[in-house]
């Protein structure tokens, strides 16, 4: 009977896997935020369903939808940042500087024998290096917008949680401890010490 119920337990973990993450940031939101949804539930006379909707969206607002606007405008920009430093590596305004540059390291390459004695050219070799990484970039595209809508469908699910945790966070703080085969005095000295860990 105990190896059945390791095979299900270690199974359902598995399946369950996907959700952890989620599950523990909006564990983590729901704990930061926790003040936030006590004014929004006194404003709104202990509607705790509405008071945990409205906390969700501001701290989607305030924490989510910065970060998400980043990565989407680094990961947008990435491409186009190479081919226009590419393009200003040949323009009037880099091109001496850069040959300059090049001019020196072929100068004090050839105060080695053997190294240099073919020319180097800096501005063609960071050229090339940057249409390299360019296309590097576009295609791995593909992967960035398959991460992207994983990690959609991870805040979705984040917000679910999010929305419960707040609206029933105490009644499952009870469950849990409840659950727990232990004596009263050791189930308020577990939730004292997780309040205080979680408050730290």
């Amino acid at each position: 009977f105990l190896i059945f119920f390791a095979v299900l337990v270690v199974a359902f973990l598995y399946m369950a896997s996907p959700l952890m993450k989620p599950a523990f940031l909006a564990l983590i939101f729901a704990v930061v935020f926790y003040p936030v949804y006590k004014f929004f539930l006194k404003l709104f006379r202990n509607h705790n369903y509405i008071a945990s909707v409205v906390t969700t969206i501001l701290s989607f607002c305030v924490v989510l939808v910065p970060i998400v606007f980043l990565i989407s405008m680094l990961s947008g920009n990435l491409v186009e940042f190479a081919h226009q430093l590419a393009n200003e590596m040949q323009g009037a305004q880099m091109a001496p500087i850069v040959d300059k540059i090049g001019n020196f390291v072929n100068e004090w390459m050839s105060f080695f024998p053997g190294v240099g004695d073919s020319a180097f050219d800096l501005r063609a070799e960071i050229i090339e290096f940057l249409r390299a990484a360019g296309k590097f970039a576009y295609q791995f595209s593909p992967k960035v917008i398959a991460t992207a809508a994983k990690i959609g469908m991870n805040l979705v699910v984040l917000i679910i949680f999010l929305v419960v945790f707040f609206a029933e966070g105490s009644n499952l703080f009870e469950w849990f401890v409840n659950a727990m085969p232990l004596s009263s005095s050791h189930q308020e000295e577990i939730s004292k010490d997780i309040r205080i860990m979680i408050s730290a």
